[in-house]
């Protein structure tokens, strides 16, 4: 299991388009115009901000975006991960996820995937998504509540670690105008789990 130290130090040699703050910033801030790219693919426009608690990591040990455990980190504040680079991020309705330029096969529903880009715009150089889940009407509800950093979160091969989000568990979007937002923290089955001992935390993403 990686110490707090560890987890410090993988994360600071792997960021480059992350800034990170504490949970006295604004928390989580997103709302953005896309840009239409055909193929129910949208290029996303502004900066954005998320709100996570590196507190317990999730598990998924086989890559197919179920949960298979958690474990306590040692981190015990909330942070707010700043993302420089949106042109590099695509929400997808296509059903495709992916990690580490791999395309996986997930487990259940998927409706919709937001996906890091390694060329802005260019869906062909889908490198890993970090949330997806299903849409209802204009609702997109991650699954979980755990979003998956780009590189893994700190894992090692053949598996990667989440985190939960902190402040908000879904999207509202209006695809006659194309925008994306944030739609506040509502807590899923997933959450109701974690009052009855599963455990609940919030999240991070690093590349």
């Amino acid at each position: 299991m990686k110490t707090r130290t560890d987890l410090i130090m993988m994360t600071m040699a792997t960021i480059s388009a992350i800034a990170i703050g504490s949970s006295t910033m604004a928390g989580t801030v997103f709302n953005t115009t896309t840009n239409d790219l055909g193929s129910n693919q949208y290029q996303l426009v502004s900066t954005f901000t998320l709100n996570f608690d590196l507190s317990t990591a999730y598990v998924d040990s086989d890559l197919n975006g179920t949960i298979d455990s958690n474990f306590a980190t040692g981190y015990t504040n909330d942070y707010d991960g700043f993302y420089v680079d949106p042109e590099n991020y695509i929400l997808d309705f296509s059903g495709d996820t992916y990690y580490l330029g791999n395309q996986l096969t997930t487990s259940g529903t998927v409706d919709w995937s937001l996906n890091y880009a390694s060329t802005p715009g260019d869906a062909s150089s889908t490198y890993s998504t970090i949330l997806f889940g299903t849409m209802s009407g204009g609702i997109l509800t991650i699954r979980d509540g755990v979003e998956w950093p780009v590189s893994g979160g700190g894992a090692g091969a053949g598996n990667r670690w989440g985190y939960a989000t902190g402040d908000f568990n879904s999207f509202v979007w209006d695809s006659a105008n194309g925008t994306l937002a944030s739609n506040g923290f509502v807590p899923g089955p997933f959450g109701m789990l974690a009052f009855a001992g599963f455990g609940m935390a919030r999240r991070r993403r690093n590349r």
